[in-house]
């Protein structure tokens, strides 16, 4: 592979998401290296003005000083300035080279020169017939003075610089004897700053495409819980039908995206639940429906073939029909309370409710007896006297006479008993319900609380029901925050169930 192509390869794996149109990575990144570039540019302004402005300012003051100082002392002359008598006024000072108009040269000065703080600086004089008569370097300047002291930006011959003025008085006569003027040379300076500029501007630059790269490799790393969370979304919408897988994060590594994925998680949970539950409903019902709608057409082809002429043939399929119509009735009620049981969570007023646990017990075991008067029914309760519990009292009803309805359908002639106990732990009321039945063998009693399923096979059309009933009761008592505490059970001894419910506190 070529070093072209690998380049290629690196931007298509690291970019490909990046120039989408609405792209939220090419935006975040873009977003971050605007606010960096603007940050480094501000940075850049302010350090290259600050420095301008303080090397001028100083400047400024320092050959302000420095003209304020020759001005003294030349305003010491009571006579107007000539060569003739700067040279003389200051023969006592070392003056630095300069030429006198004419070709004369002054000799060099120490202390002029401390005056004349910086090498850039110039000086010319002049009478005061504005004629130039001395010069610090090769440069004529002509005479402009306005006698204002204030300090200029000027260019000639090329320079750039600050240009000041002073008008020269005795100190003894009041006269004006003549002018100077100082002449700051900042053209290196400038020269110096614009390329100082063009290096802000260039490391500006740089700044910014680096700030992109890094820009974009965190914000790529910020968002990848949310590109897992796409990814997991389009594998969804493109086979609905194939299993969820979470998505999974580090769990030291919490945040907004990673709550959102928990959230997301949550939510494809309860949907392939719900899934789940619908195509479990279509299959159970499609299943258990097969066995009596076959023997409903069974019989109604027997009819039409025989019914007319046989009136044993028409009362035994007229019989039959009706049983097996109310078992589909009774089966399709059992599946749409499971289903909606498993679907829908009790409104809050369900799990308040306060009731008495023994009242109902002792309704129920009253109503039991009535319908079943060959059972020996018994009560022991163990709850304190103020023992109350959060739960509806229809539902606990029900719950009950699921399991005393099992009791009496797996109970023989020569075992109808049926024992119902409370007691109570320190946050639950706790009901079990005993018989002496059939039982079950471990390996049905770990299938018992499936929907459609009854242990006795060989006795199940014979004893009826729809199998729904166990998976209903464990669907109720887990709604209200309890739960199926065991089931124990042993074959041709029988079973004994045991729920708990939250009890009021």
């Amino acid at each position: 592979m070529s070093k072209v192509e690998k380049i290629k390869k690196f931007f298509k794996g690291n970019f490909k998401f990046a120039f989408k149109k609405n792209s939220i990575l090419w935006r975040w990144s873009a977003a971050n290296a605007i606010f960096f570039f603007i940050a480094i540019t501000l940075v850049a302004l302010v350090s290259y003005l600050v420095m301008m402005f303080s090397v001028i300012g100083s400047n400024n003051a320092s050959m302000k000083g420095t003209l304020d100082s020759i001005s003294v002392r030349l305003s010491k002359s009571d006579r107007p300035l000539t060569k003739q008598n700067l040279n003389d006024f200051l023969n006592n000072f070392n003056i630095p080279t300069g030429s006198w108009e004419g070709g004369e040269l002054l000799q060099s000065s120490d202390i002029l020169s401390q005056m004349i703080s910086s090498r850039n600086m110039n000086f010319y004089f002049y009478n005061v017939d504005h004629h130039m008569f001395y010069r610090t370097n090769s440069d004529r300047l002509p005479f402009q003075s306005s006698g204002s002291k204030k300090i200029t930006s000027y260019k000639f011959d090329g320079n750039t610089g600050y240009l000041g003025w002073r008008e020269i008085r005795s100190e003894k006569t009041g006269e004006v004897i003549g002018y100077i003027a100082a002449f700051y040379d900042l053209s290196n300076f400038y020269s110096l700053s614009q390329k100082m500029l063009i290096a802000f501007i260039v490391i500006t630059f740089i700044s910014l495409i680096v700030s992109v790269f890094f820009g974009y490799q965190l914000t790529k790393h910020f968002i990848k819980p949310l590109r897992r969370i796409g990814e997991s979304m389009e594998k969804v919408a493109a086979h609905p039908e194939e299993a969820f897988v979470p998505v999974r994060f580090e769990k030291d590594k919490i945040d907004e995206i990673t709550q959102i994925a928990d959230f997301y998680n949550q939510m494809m949970g309860h949907v392939n639940y719900y899934i789940e539950q619908q195509r479990g409903f279509v299959s159970d019902a499609s299943h258990e429906l097969r066995t009596p709608l076959a023997v409903i057409d069974g019989h109604l082809h027997l009819l039409e073939r025989w019914g007319k002429d046989d009136p044993k043939v028409m009362e035994e399929s007229h019989r039959v029909i009706i049983e097996e119509v109310s078992n589909m009735k009774r089966m399709l009620e059992g599946m749409l309370a499971l289903s909606r049981l498993e679907q829908k969570k009790l409104p809050s007023e369900y799990r308040t409710k306060v009731i008495n646990p023994v009242t109902q017990v002792e309704i129920v075991l009253g109503n039991f007896s009535m319908m079943h008067p060959e059972f020996s029914a018994h009560f022991i309760n163990k709850l304190s006297e103020d023992c109350r519990m959060l739960m509806d009292e229809g539902h606990y009803v029900q719950a009950l006479m699921i399991l005393l309805n099992n009791a009496a359908k797996y109970s023989p002639d020569s075992h109808k008993s049926i024992t119902i106990e409370l007691n109570e732990t320190e946050d639950f009321v706790v009901t079990s319900v005993a018989d002496k039945g059939m039982g079950m063998s471990k390996e049905d009693a770990n299938l018992i609380f499936e929907r459609f399923f009854r242990a006795d096979k060989a006795r199940n059309r014979e004893i009826g029901g729809t199998g729904l009933g166990l998976p209903i009761l464990a669907n109720i008592v887990k709604q209200y925050g309890g739960g199926i505490v065991e089931v124990e059970t042993e074959l041709n001894k029988g079973s004994k169930f045991t729920f708990k419910i939250p009890k009021v506190k």
